[in-house]
């Protein structure tokens, strides 16, 4: 994950494709919009920050699984009592979005955040031992 440029392209080949068409993802019987992200790199760490608007954080769902990490939540149909629902522009449903990190990055290494809507995921980079070592043959 030291090149933004790869880690850019290994996000847009796999999600983009499925989340990014025209900011929408086809849920079956309608259009949904789909998760926006920005990918930030830093000097000892990179960022994820996904738009989850309205969503608490224990509805939130982040897994890393050999390598790929997941945000899922699901946003409930809003209704209030005593009235009726004429038109409606805020979608309901499962929203997911996956991320390939790289097998090298390690659950310990990464933290989240949520505030005012922004999900704020901080992957610490791995150390990488540049010196040159002895391998033992057996």
């Amino acid at each position: 994950m030291e090149n933004y440029e790869e880690l850019r392209e290994a996000c847009n080949a796999y999600a983009d494709p499925l989340f990014n068409l025209f900011g929408q993802v086809f849920t079956g019987d309608s259009f949904v919009p789909g998760m926006r992200a920005d990918i930030l790199k830093g000097e000892k760490e990179n960022k994820i920050i996904a738009e989850v608007p309205g969503v608490k954080k224990e509805d939130i769902k982040l897994t890393l699984d050999k390598g790929v990490l997941t945000i899922s939540y699901e946003v409930k149909e809003r209704e209030l009592e005593g009235f009726k629902k004429t038109y409606s522009e805020i979608s309901s449903g499962k929203r997911m979005r996956s991320f390939t990190l790289g097998v090298d990055v390690k659950k310990e290494n990464i933290s989240a955040a949520l505030e005012n809507g922004l999900l704020t995921i901080t992957i610490a980079k791995p150390v990488v031992d540049e010196h040159e070592k002895l391998i033992d043959i057996l």
